[in-house]
């Protein structure tokens, strides 16, 4: 949807089934749902603003779902998220000249289910983990 020229709205969800022969209890049948709102800013014609938020619910593994994130310049993010939680971003895109475009981008993903994200090495004590990101390019 687009409010005005400047602003653009978009939301989806999204439902995952899985049906495995070892659970096929009525409990254990239950979707995996994401939703997700948008927010496309253009302040001017050199700056850009991008939000998203999400809340998910996937119960098991394979009930996992995927979401496609508009990411920095030449970066593609296809995120991955199982068990219950909400993550968003922001991003704010400058462009100067046509030759310099400055991006940065910070993210955030907060799961209700758990008390440390990953395993091993790569452990995240504690149930949130944030990203901040930056890209600065400069064309000839």
């Amino acid at each position: 949807l687009n409010a005005t020229r400047s602003v653009r709205l978009r939301s989806r969800v999204e439902f995952s089934f899985f049906n495995s022969s070892h659970n096929q209890e009525a409990n254990d049948l239950r979707p995996g749902l994401l939703l997700y709102n948008d927010f496309l800013w253009r302040i001017t014609k050199s700056i850009r603003v991008q939000t998203r938020w999400s809340i998910f619910d996937a119960p098991s593994y394979d009930l996992r779902l995927y979401q496609y994130e508009n990411d920095l310049p030449g970066v593609m993010r296809i995120k991955m998220l199982a068990g219950r939680g909400s993550r968003w971003y922001g991003m704010f895109i400058y462009k100067w000249r046509r030759k310099i475009q400055f991006s940065l981008k910070y993210e955030g993903t907060y799961y209700d289910d758990r008390a440390y994200i990953g395993s091993g090495l790569d452990t995240i004590s504690g149930p949130a983990e944030h990203l901040l990101s930056m890209q600065l390019d400069w064309r000839f």
